[in-house]
């Protein structure tokens, strides 16, 4: 697994500023965890700080040709891993549909019933931390 916070790196192939109509804001600086088998980028993840109590998982996704392996599940793992020192009471996400199973494996519960977000089905869950 690796790991890389974009912060203090120029010029990085992603953004912490979001196009929002005619302004951009910012976001929180995420952190990306890469998964790789054989050299080659097969999954990644990210998330970021939402406030003391609480972070988010977001972007989690596998490419097709290595999906059904564990993958997403690792990544998932590895972010609940890498914050425990961190003190956060819980992590969240809204996974799509396809991606809910995943979550769960990894030991989210899920919070909510399924919502459209106008492209996909979503749902909200959240990982807890032992307090």
């Amino acid at each position: 697994m690796w790991m890389k916070n974009h912060v203090g790196h120029n010029p990085p192939p992603y953004s912490p500023k979001t196009y929002s109509g005619d302004r951009f804001s910012t976001q929180p600086d995420p952190v990306f965890y890469a998964y790789f088998i054989d050299g080659e980028i097969a999954g990644v993840n990210s998330y970021y700080e939402v406030n003391q109590d609480e972070c988010r998982s977001r972007g989690l996704y596998v490419y097709p040709e290595f999906r059904n392996e564990g993958i997403a599940i690792k990544l998932l793992r590895f972010a609940i891993n890498q914050n425990i020192d961190k003190k956060y009471r819980f992590i969240w996400s809204m996974p799509r549909d396809s991606a809910r199973r995943s979550y769960e494996q990894a030991g989210f519960k899920i919070t909510t019933g399924p919502f459209d977000m106008g492209v996909y089905i979503n749902y909200k869950c959240r990982y807890d931390y032992e307090t």
